[in-house]
């Protein structure tokens, strides 16, 4: 096994092999994918159905995701961008004024903490701000581990503790990206578990708002749910209408509807085919 030392400014590798988890199309089209399931798990148990019973396609989990996803790793992407400034003023101090650089030594002493800080930081912020200390809890983490290693990589390059060898310190930046890339998984599950949660919270207030379905059919469908009118037509063909339902998702092929006046006490997600001969959808403002 190699014994030569890592090169002091190696340390940048670390921060190269983090981007390379964050920025990668896999990794990044997982968590989309992750997200999307999340919230789906979360907001159709609250509807009182099974999230599976949706049968959705990982294109109906990538558009569901984008737009929360891409504000947290705008987040994480901005906090990189800033590590990365201070990175590169420390090493201009570093290189211009030694390791007796104020700043350098009260930066290398301040920055082990944040492994407890952080994380502490997130706990005591639970009480008052619970979605975003429960969505941040798993980067504050990260975040602190990444600034203890910092802090000893800035040590190394002062010559005030020894380097890594090369096979050590390659293991120690895998390492790290892989702690990284769980606690992403585990803050876009959080986030999604929050998102989740406060759509099926308000969902019911927004009942009113969904589109309107009327629903003809040449045979009875049985949808029995309250607020639901079924009208027998005499003319030939579609004899029978069914008024009183919203539409919820159209996914997997299928349409899922509720009724009006749907609450968390009694509902009833009711499910069609959209390719049945038989039956004709007509959305509607309201059809009520």
């Amino acid at each position: 096994m190699s014994t030569e030392p890592v090169e002091s400014h190696d340390r940048g590798e670390l921060m190269r092999r983090i981007a390379a988890v964050i920025g990668n199309v896999g990794v990044f089209t997982a968590l989309l994918v992750y997200f999307g399931w999340v919230r789906s798990e979360v907001q159709a148990k609250a509807l009182g159905i099974d999230e599976s019973i949706l049968n959705m396609s990982t294109r109906d989990y990538l558009l569901r995701s984008v737009r929360p996803v891409l504000v947290l790793m705008l987040v994480v992407a901005l906090a990189v961008l800033v590590w990365v400034l201070m990175d590169q003023l420390l090493s201009m101090r570093l290189r211009r004024r030694g390791a007796n650089d104020r700043i350098y030594r009260w930066t290398c002493r301040l920055l082990p903490a944040a492994i407890i800080v952080l994380p502490l930081a997130g706990w005591v912020l639970r009480g008052r701000f619970p979605a975003t200390a429960y969505i941040a809890f798993p980067l504050l983490c990260a975040a602190g581990l990444l600034l203890l290693l910092y802090a000893f990589g800035l040590r190394s390059a002062a010559g005030k503790v020894p380097s890594l060898s090369a096979d050590n310190g390659g293991l120690l930046r895998a390492g790290t990206a892989v702690l990284i890339g769980i606690a992403l998984f585990s803050s876009v599950s959080n986030y999604a578990t929050v998102e989740g949660t406060e759509l099926a919270r308000n969902f019911e207030a927004q009942v009113p708002l969904l589109p309107g379905v009327v629903v003809h059919s040449t045979t009875a469908l049985n949808l029995d749910a309250p607020c639901v009118e079924l009208t027998r037509i005499s003319d030939k063909g579609y004899g029978y209408r069914y008024d009183g339902l919203r539409l919820l998702e159209h996914v997997g092929g299928q349409y899922f509807l509720i009724h009006d006046g749907w609450s968390r006490e009694f509902g009833v997600v009711m499910s069609l085919r959209d390719d049945n001969p038989d039956v004709r959808f007509d959305f509607v403002r309201d059809n009520r």
